[in-house]
């Protein structure tokens, strides 16, 4: 009995050992942060921009303006950062990160406040957040899918 004991648990720890290791969500955040300034520092991405007015609800009065840039590459075509700039009363700058087709990364900053950020695991999964409540995450989320579709219909 003893024996049999012995061996089952050493057979457990034997397959533990050897199964996939979880990166842990600070690790994730590491690389996620690694491959940002990666990006930042890119030059040989493509930069398309587009700028223009915003517009009241009605879309009669301007409000304001926007820049919209994206940055990736040609061939094969790939997204990798989409920089949004509100100006208005208050100037709003997000910046969305995307690896291998699925988000990683937003940023949103408003004039004179602390910058909100969110680490993704694509566009439903949330790993960490600072400074950023449910309701902007899921905003955040919704424009970050918009952008991308935009992007990729646009081929």
């Amino acid at each position: 009995m003893k024996k049999n004991s012995v061996i089952i648990i050493g057979l457990v720890l034997l397959l533990l050992s050897c199964g996939n290791k979880v990166a842990s969500d600070a690790d994730v955040i590491k690389t996620i942060d690694s491959y940002r300034s990666k990006v930042d520092n890119d030059q040989s991405l493509t930069k398309k921009t587009t700028e223009g007015a915003l517009t009241d609800e009605e879309g009669y009065e301007d409000i304001g303006r926007f820049e919209y840039s994206v940055f990736f590459n040609q061939n094969p075509r790939a997204l990798y950062k989409i920089t949004n700039k509100e100006i208005t009363d208050q100037t709003i700058s997000e910046s969305y990160y995307f690896q291998d087709h699925n988000l990683v990364f937003i940023e949103k900053t408003k004039s004179g406040s602390t910058p909100q950020k969110m680490y993704t695991k694509g566009d439903k999964n949330v790993l960490s957040s600072s400074q950023i409540n449910d309701d902007d995450i899921e905003v955040l989320l919704k424009k970050a899918r918009r952008f991308k579709n935009a992007f990729y219909r646009s081929e």
